[in-house]
């Protein structure tokens, strides 16, 4: 918001930011971007909503409708139309109105509940965010309305992305240009933690913030550990290969050469040893 003020002949008036560019839906069909790509627009959405949360605003409505991509290829969130104050409460809305502001495709399971919101709701939406990035669906298929959303809200399966990357359901322009088989070995693993986590039914098991969220996104794009999976010291190992492919090469390649000179060096000392003992015989 850049000035906000009224006309001579008394219009008021809001001037805002101009951002040249598409709906984040209409980029992904237009581009077909990679992978990377796509986790990077989510880690920058996610960006936006860590700032919102600490200036104490909860977003409310995150959805792919709500964010635009400019022509640099940088994501900008837009419309905070039912927005609150963390803290502030629904009833007084929920009271006069009737109407529980939410998208419900995109709705974490307290929000259509109507229970107290906060920060984990706009997580949960960037988990929503991410699958359909990924998979070119949303994790459920919330038909009809609201009362219908809830009543079969405790039936809600949650798949993993790479499971869901096999089927056929979903926009096919919106998935990620790559063999359902392919995609699906892409997504297995880190990925699949990561939105998994977000996507947690319940509130304090997801991210504790956005801005964790957005971490792990870049930590998995740079081939690093993630915080949400568990620490051992295979896994840490398979990721410092998997970053170090060339060099773990060579190494792996010296020691092997290693080895053989050693086996084949110890092999020439024992039939030396045989030719010795032979000739003193």
């Amino acid at each position: 918001l850049l000035d906000v003020g009224s006309t001579r002949d008394g219009r008021l008036y809001l001037s805002m930011e101009y951002i040249a560019g598409r709906l984040l839906q209409d980029h992904v069909r237009q581009h077909r971007p990679d992978i990377p790509s796509r986790l990077r627009l989510l880690a920058e959405i996610a960006d936006a909503v860590e700032f919102a949360h600490r200036h104490f605003v909860v977003h409310r409505d995150l959805k792919p409708m709500n964010v635009v991509v400019d022509n640099d290829g940088h994501a900008h969130l837009l419309d905070f139309g039912i927005a609150r104050l963390l803290g502030d409460s629904d009833e007084e809305t929920l009271t006069r109105t009737g109407v529980r502001p939410l998208s419900p495709g995109y709705a974490a399971p307290e929000q259509l509940r109507g229970d107290d919101v906060g920060i984990a709701a706009d997580i949960y939406a960037l988990g929503v965010i991410g699958y359909e990035l990924l998979c070119g669906v949303r994790p459920f298929d919330r038909q009809g309305g609201l009362e219908r959303i809830l009543r079969d809200l405790d039936q809600e399966r949650l798949r993993p992305p790479s499971d869901q990357a096999t089927t056929t359901r979903g926009d096919a322009a919106l998935r990620p240009p790559l063999s359902p088989r392919r995609l699906a070995r892409e997504l297995r693993g880190d990925l699949d933690t990561i939105l998994m986590r977000a996507l947690a039914a319940h509130p304090d098991r997801r991210y504790a913030t956005a801005g964790d969220l957005a971490e792990d996104l870049r930590r998995s794009l740079d081939g690093r550990p993630i915080r949400a999976r568990p620490d051992s010291a295979g896994y840490r190992m398979r990721k410092f290969a998997a970053r170090h492919r060339t060099g773990v090469a060579i190494a792996a390649a010296a020691m092997v050469a290693l080895v053989i000179g050693l086996a084949v060096a110890l092999a020439q000392a024992r039939r030396a040893n045989v030719e010795r003992d032979r000739a003193l015989a």
